[in-house]
């Protein structure tokens, strides 16, 4: 299942023609979901991914540059993933999961940790503005090429047309796997003598 892309004056976004729409909302409607948001501050796409994120009940990791993708006092914001901030605890929950959407995000090794966190055989929906970056890494169940803030409005509008939902604890989830990551962080900073190097940090 692949790309179909219309233009406009306000940028690029997917028609959700019968069998794209129908494959990428059902995947999204009927698996426990996890979301990596990359290139969505670019496109000014956080409202639209709030709204898809709370719609499936689905944790959001970013990545460094998709900071502020959601705020990070968000139930769903897991926080920061990849080899230059992930932890533990956010790789778990990827690893658990049993489909990753990646939103605006080139999949490269530091961002999945040379491909660990998702695993290759991991279901993958993508979204991306660039068609060579979609199924560059990993091979996608579901792609949408076109701007991120028109694809994630295209998908919260149709998922909310099938009026389909499922609650997967995800606040809970998120909420466990920040506390212990924090935890973890509060153990290692009270180990260290201060006033805090900057090299040792």
């Amino acid at each position: 299942m692949y790309r179909s892309l219309s233009r406009g004056g306000s940028g690029s976004g997917p028609h959700l023609h019968a069998g794209k729409a129908t494959c990428a909302s059902s995947n999204l409607a009927n698996d426990e979901d996890r979301l990596c948001g990359g290139g969505v501050v670019i496109s000014g796409a956080q409202a639209e991914l709030a709204a898809l994120a709370v719609a499936l009940d689905a944790p959001v990791a970013t990545t460094i540059s998709g900071q502020g993708s959601l705020s990070e006092n968000h139930p769903l914001c897991l926080g920061v993933v990849g080899a230059n901030g992930g932890t533990p605890e956010t790789r778990d929950l990827v690893a658990r999961a049993d489909l990753v959407v990646f939103v605006g995000c080139r999949t490269g090794s530091v961002t999945t940790e040379r491909w660990q966190f998702p695993s290759r055989g991991m279901p993958v929906i993508h979204i991306d503005v660039d068609p060579q970056v979609v199924s560059a890494n990993y091979r996608v169940e579901a792609a949408l090429v076109g701007d991120a803030k028109l694809a994630l409005r295209a998908l919260v509008d149709h998922l909310a047309a099938r009026g389909s939902r499922r609650l997967h604890d995800a606040a809970r989830l998120a909420a466990e796997a920040k506390a212990r990551k924090f935890a973890l962080f509060g153990s290692w900073l009270s180990s260290r003598p201060r006033p805090y190097s900057l090299n040792a940090l």
